[in-house]
């Protein structure tokens, strides 16, 4: 079944695989997600995160940072 909706909680670093730069992280989705069509919100923990609201805002989806629980 097709997934329409993501939603992504991590601290925002990309660290391992084979994309570990924002830059190329959000240019890889850009093309596997311009058919698809999937929402990703975001979630960040730790420090506020660029590239999460990037790749929400770019995706249909929101973006929170999360600082306390």
């Amino acid at each position: 079944k097709r997934v329409d909706t993501i939603f992504l909680l991590t601290d925002g670093e990309p660290s391992a695989g084979k994309f570990t730069s924002a830059a190329a992280i959000i240019r890889e989705i850009r093309a596997i997600n311009r058919l698809r069509g999937a929402t990703i919100h975001c979630l960040g923990f730790g420090e506020d995160s660029p590239f999460l609201r990037d790749l929400a805002k770019e995706n249909g989806g929101q973006y929170r940072f999360v600082d306390s629980y």
